[in-house]
């Protein structure tokens, strides 16, 4: 180990919640952590409702289309 490199949850985890830290060390918690995770950051592999399409713009700023109503807007249509 070079000293910056984690072995273990708790070694990365800078979280000042004892209750937290120890829910997520253990193998139960560390799961439900991983799933909570991946259903709560993963938009990409989200479907867009249907007729939407997401474009970027000049400055690669993501957008939404709703080609039903060829409307567009900054707001993500799966948050609504």
């Amino acid at each position: 180990m070079t000293g910056t490199e984690a072995t273990e949850v708790s070694d990365w985890l800078a979280v000042d919640s004892p209750s937290f830290a120890s829910a997520v060390t253990s193998s139960a918690g560390l799961e439900a952590l991983k799933t909570n995770m991946s259903t709560e950051f993963s938009d990409e592999e989200r479907p867009l409702p249907e007729g939407w399409d997401i474009g970027t713009d000049v400055d690669g700023k993501v957008f939404y289309i709703n080609h039903k109503t060829r409307q567009t807007t900054w707001i993500d249509p799966r948050d609504r």
